[in-house]
């Protein structure tokens, strides 16, 4: 009889585990894809071909994806009440708010100035606003949080934000004041602004893998971000790749060079912690650790 219990049990458990299971996976699609259907009715302008229905859908979903995948760590950071095994060179970034606050100046003057040709959404905007907000919470944490007096942002990482404020101001500075024929124009600002998100972009996730790496360990970094952001880059390219074959011009994929950088090289990175995460350090946490001893002691 207590046999037959327990099989009752263990099965109402299993079903149970199988029921969370299901719950976990369906709550992307409450986060993701019914607000970008709600964001795509609201900026819809009227009857519009499917493509460009579609097109405005998977910018909205992109933004989404890349939107929610700042609160994974942000809500990680508040429950432990602790930042240690993040990076600060990732997170506060100066470098990450540097690089965001660049890509909302350029986002949102390319799009007032040179709409569709610029190939800068709506959505664009919204997504670095977003994010410039986000990672600058995420640096306030980081400042709270902090661990250990050895938890510092690199002199490297000082050194490279000073210079490029610098050369945005002497920029800046100079557009007004030089001629039409000159090369500094707002365009080449904004190129310029551009750039420095770029290369924040292609620098910024070194500082995680070689945490990761060297502590052979990511435990106290979530994955969700990542497959967040792994989403994101893909759609955003979708997003490109079909708004140029609508307008017949491909042109538009390098007209918009930061969104087409960001997006390659977020995908690249995201693969590598994906392979720290679930291939090479799999085993190594703390959980998986603690996972392991209980169920020893129950044997």
């Amino acid at each position: 009889m207590f046999v037959r219990l327990g099989i009752k049990i263990r099965k109402s458990e299993k079903f149970g585990d199988e029921r969370e299971k299901k719950m976990r996976c369906a709550r992307p699609i409450f986060l993701i894809v019914i607000p970008s259907c709600i964001l795509t009715l609201l900026t819809d302008q009227g009857r519009q071909p499917f493509v460009d229905e579609l097109s405005i859908f998977l910018g909205w979903t992109y933004f989404m994806c890349w939107s929610v995948s700042f609160y994974p760590q942000v809500l990680l950071n508040h429950e432990r009440k602790s930042v240690r095994g993040l990076s600060l060179d990732f997170q506060v970034h100066v470098l990450n708010f540097l690089g965001f606050l660049c890509y909302s100046i350029y986002n949102i003057c390319k799009y007032v100035t040179e709409r569709e040709e610029s190939g800068v959404a709506i959505n664009d905007i919204f997504f670095s606003v977003h994010a410039l907000l986000l990672t600058t919470v995420c640096g306030v944490q980081c400042v709270l949080y902090r661990a250990t007096a050895r938890q510092r942002i690199a002199v490297v990482t000082r050194a490279f934000v000073l210079l490029a404020t610098l050369g945005a101001v002497i920029i800046g500075i100079l557009v007004p004041v030089s001629s039409t024929s000159s090369i500094w124009t707002v365009a080449n600002l904004l190129a310029y602004l551009g750039s420095i998100k770029l290369a924040v972009t292609l620098v910024k996730y070194i500082p995680q893998a070689w945490l990761n790496y060297s502590r052979q360990s990511t435990e106290g970094w979530t994955i969700w971000n990542v497959l967040l952001d792994l989403s994101g880059g893909v759609l955003a390219l979708a997003q490109m790749g079909l708004d140029a074959a609508r307008l017949g011009n491909w042109h538009l994929l390098v007209d918009n060079p930061v969104k087409l950088g960001l997006s390659l090289v977020s995908i690249g990175f995201d693969v590598l912690f994906m392979c720290q995460h679930y291939v090479l350090y799999a085993n190594t946490s703390e959980a998986t650790k603690e996972h392991k001893e209980w169920l020893m002691h129950d044997v």
